[in-house]
């Protein structure tokens, strides 16, 4: 019997970890990839010895990625080397206050206390008893499977709903918890995982606390990188094709079913097109012919933040910092507001500086570091023009801006390279270079974020950060676990990882 052709559009984590899947469902699996590489947001950069992450620098939830090796029948162990952070991040402020959550829970609340007091220490651990509670919840009945309202009409599904759907904001809830300013502050920036605003997100994302603290920060040996490596591998293991410098433009279609697929060769611009397959899996979603027509309307919602990344070769160890850090604005309410309402970016900015040769020291020369700078961006769908000059003069303010934080880092830098959200857009069709797709600043976008399934082709999937369950890595793999599921139950397979 003739085995179901797939068209896996974009080679992303969420179309490659899918394909595998699929492909040991017994499904004909091929990749059609715009770039010359595998990857992705997910990718890295070398230069004169130093190597950079390019995308995500924090594994979270580690026992989604051993759940999908074991899917495959592998221990991730023999793959992959998972590697738990002692410090998870560590946080700066301009008046000379830090602090460092700890991977160890103990020091965690020696630090709690010893920063914020016995008291904060006693309303942090109600506000994560609450969070685990949520977070058991979501991850059975949200995170795990295809998002449906009907799946909630019932009892027990709107007693679910009315936890997850409440006007209430991240930040205003985190507040009945906390008082401390700064550690409130801390806690903000979880929401900025997924590129929205902790003043607007729903306190659904409170899940986010319990989840950060319980399974801790972790990162892999060599790089993250070597996660999509290993993905490539097994699917040239698998005999799947992946077709680079492809990119698609166009599809025909009728009676609800796609039934040709338009591509252009980015070598040779030369277009042609495939009508040979069952099924259409997007690993992306920014081209109006794929999505439902309301996300071009003139309906009210944000993009997700978009950001700017500044890849340094430094001379020089830096050791008040560690993997991860932070280096807080003193007003966070106001740099969302020029983020997200104002759609420009703060001078006064938060920055995230992550230093990966710290624990992989193969990543920079000796006696040398890489820092990973990003700084949170609006979209391009504000007056901002990321051109060479300006990149250039954001740059120069990053670096005096962590200075006044007792970093010196102006004369150490060896080389630098910048990449803009017009980069974003341009490289990856991310939606007016956002990162994440829709932004949860609304309860709105839990219904208008792309589900899995297309609404307008019943041969049509999705995958990927930008659609349900939402964007990060282990979230990735779980939309490639969601799609296997629909389609293998479309086709009476057995799927039960």
């Amino acid at each position: 019997m003739k085995s179901s052709k797939i068209i896996i559009l974009g080679a992303g984590l969420g179309g490659l970890s899918s394909a595998v899947l699929l492909s040991k469902l017994g499904f004909n699996v091929e990749i059609y990839e715009k770039n010359l590489q595998v990857g992705g947001k997910i990718n890295e950069f070398k230069k004169n010895g130093f190597r950079f992450d390019t995308g995500a620098t924090l594994i979270t939830m580690p026992f989604i990625l051993e759940s999908y090796f074991q899917c495959l029948d592998y221990n991730i162990e023999e793959h992959i080397r998972l590697i738990p952070l002692p410090v998870i991040c560590k946080y700066f402020w301009l008046d000379g206050t830090n602090f460092t959550a700890f991977n160890n829970r103990k020091l965690l609340g020696y630090e709690i206390i010893n920063k914020f007091g016995e008291k904060e220490y006693r309303n942090f651990q109600k506000l994560i008893k609450y969070s685990a509670k949520l977070y058991k919840t979501a991850f059975d009945k949200f995170l795990s499977t295809e998002f449906k309202i009907i799946n909630y009409l019932n009892f027990s599904g709107l007693k679910n709903l009315k936890r997850f759907l409440t006007n209430e904001s991240y930040h205003k809830f985190i507040t009945k918890y906390l008082t401390n300013p700064k550690f409130i502050q801390v806690l903000d920036r979880f929401v900025t995982y997924n590129g929205s605003s902790p003043f607007s997100a729903p306190r659904f994302f409170s899940i986010i606390p319990y989840v950060e603290f319980n399974f801790g920060g972790w990162f892999i040996e060599g790089g993250i990188y070597r996660l999509i490596e290993f993905l490539r591998k097994e699917c040239e293991r698998r005999g799947i094709k992946i077709n680079y410098g492809q990119e698609f433009v166009h599809l025909d279609h009728y009676g609800g079913r796609i039934f040709n697929l338009y591509f252009k060769n980015n070598i040779n611009k030369e277009p042609y097109k495939i009508s040979s397959f069952d099924l259409v899996i997007s690993n992306f979603t920014n081209n109006e012919e794929l999505l439902p027509k309301y996300l071009f309307s003139d309906i009210d919602f944000d993009w997700s933040l978009s950001g700017f990344i500044l890849f340094l070769g430094v001379k020089g160890k830096t050791e008040i910092l560690e993997h991860h850090n932070i280096l807080f604005t003193n007003d966070y309410y106001k740099e969302f507001d020029y983020l997200f309402n104002k759609k420009i970016p703060s001078n006064e900015m938060t920055i995230y500086i992550s230093i990966s040769s710290k624990n992989n020291p193969d990543d920079a020369p000796e006696g040398c570091e890489n820092w990973f700078v990003l700084v949170n961006s609006p979209t391009l769908e504000g007056t901002t023009k990321w051109s060479d000059l300006f990149s250039e003069t954001f740059k120069n303010i990053i670096l005096n801006r962590i200075e006044k934080y007792g970093i010196r880092i102006k004369d150490r830098v060896l080389f630098y390279k910048f990449f803009t959200p017009e980069d974003l857009l341009k490289k990856y069709n991310s939606e007016f270079g956002s990162i994440y797709g829709i932004a949860s600043n609304s309860l709105k976008s839990v219904f208008i974020r792309p589900a899995n399934k297309s609404s307008l082709y019943e041969n049509l999937y999705f995958t990927g950060g930008n659609v349900h369950p939402g964007g990060g890595i282990p979230l990735c793999f779980l939309s490639a676990k969601i799609i296997t599921k629909l389609i293998a139950k479309k086709y009476g397979k057995n799927f039960n990882c």
